[in-house]
């Protein structure tokens, strides 16, 4: 991605015949065209199982989210944002929650009314 620079025409000293170049706007434009070109994600049923599982198992087993960012070697307010659904993971993450978990990986994304 080709980044753009910000110029003002107007030399040192000099008056701009339209006033003071204002670099604030310019900045703050040239980012608004950035954020349109960044890719979104929508937050998904699995991303909202995963979390309820893993604040369900977390509990039963009795850590907290420390304790288990620790077991995992993640940050604890990754965990947390994982948990609140915030958090697109990987599946290289998934197999590390489900290791510090002990427990297979599908397991944290199965549904709620499988068994049934």
């Amino acid at each position: 991605m080709s980044r753009r620079r910000a110029t003002c025409s107007v030399q040192r000293g000099q008056a701009s015949p339209h006033g003071d170049c204002d670099l604030k706007s310019v900045a703050l434009s040239s980012t608004a065209a950035l954020d349109a070109r960044v890719k979104r994600t929508h937050p998904g049923a699995l991303r909202e199982i995963l979390a309820t599982n893993l604040r369900r198992i977390r509990a039963e087993k009795g850590l907290s989210q420390d304790a288990l960012a620790d077991l995992c070697e993640i940050d604890r307010t990754y965990i947390s944002g994982v948990e609140r659904g915030l958090r697109n993971i990987s599946i290289d993450t998934l197999e590390r929650l489900a290791t510090g978990l002990r427990l297979e990986p599908w397991l944290l994304i199965r549904r709620p009314d499988a068994d049934r």
